[in-house]
């Protein structure tokens, strides 16, 4: 068994229940393009971050610091909220109900040095639905972990086997997993299809609620990007809606993660 069963389809299943219909105000208007993402210098810059427990740890305290706001974000999310693992959950709430992966979890696994994680408020006005459970987690491994596969094996298989173990054990709820994919096996129109990493596609169907789910799963060096779109509506829903923003979302966070290794290091 896939020591990420559980740690991945708890976010899954409950990100699924877990949304609320929101009206948020206007947008502001987002600043001019951002710069290409320089993949082989954060690359590098994570491989040797990655060698010093201290600079792991600044490198987490980093991607708290720096804001992550609404003109940093893609069309239809409007906020994001860090989540503080020392501080209590809402009364009757999870972390999965809250789109990120289990804390706890995360810090049983000794090959994990740090994790940090938002929650992204998104605007059913722009993405469809009546509401939406969104996310963006970082997950920092030990890179010498992942380079035992001795140890570890392919990190990224272990997390899909994960998935499709739970997802096989899991019969109730109207939750379907549609598929794993491959987001490197494109014609490279995008730079997340240049990247090794996995697409899960999931529904929701249970008679009143709809919903449909992307989770991106992007590993840069030692750093892996977990970044959920999660739309949710009580009547019809057009799954297709939520694949656009699903790679706006991804995308945003890897380069929230470029300004924060670009930031760190100029320190």
């Amino acid at each position: 068994m896939s020591r990420f069963k559980q740690l991945t389809i708890v976010m899954l299943m409950c990100a699924m229940f877990g949304f609320a219909p929101a009206v948020f105000a206007a947008q502001d208007d987002p600043q001019d393009q951002d710069p290409p993402i320089d993949l082989a210098t954060l690359r590098a810059s994570l491989l040797e971050i990655g060698q010093d427990e201290q600079a792991t740890q600044d490198l987490a305290a980093e991607l708290v610091e720096l804001p992550l706001v609404s003109t940093n974000l893609p069309a239809g999310f409007v906020e994001a909220e860090h989540v503080d693992p020392t501080q209590p959950l809402p009364p009757e709430t999870t972390r999965g109900q809250q789109g990120v992966l289990s804390f706890e979890e995360l810090g049983a696994l000794p090959e994990i040095k740090a994790n940090v994680a938002f929650t992204v408020s998104g605007d059913p006005a722009v993405l469809g639905g009546d509401g939406s459970t969104n996310s963006l987690t970082y997950v920092i491994f030990d890179p010498m972990e992942l380079a035992d596969d001795a140890i570890t094996g392919d990190t990224l298989d272990q997390i899909e086997e994960g998935i499709e173990e739970a997802f096989d054990a899991t019969t109730t709820g109207g939750v379907k997993l549609v598929s794993i994919a491959e987001i490197d096996d494109d014609d490279d129109q995008t730079l997340l299809e240049t990247l090794n990493g996995r697409l899960v596609t999931y529904t929701l169907a249970d008679g009143t609620t709809n919903a449909a789910a992307q989770l991106y799963i992007v590993p840069i060096e030692n750093v892996f990007v977990f970044s959920l779109v999660t739309i949710a509506a009580n009547g019809p829903l057009n799954q297709d809606d939520v694949v656009a923003p699903a790679e706006n979302l991804t995308m945003a966070g890897i380069e929230h993660l470029e300004d924060a290794v670009s930031t760190l290091r100029i320190r």
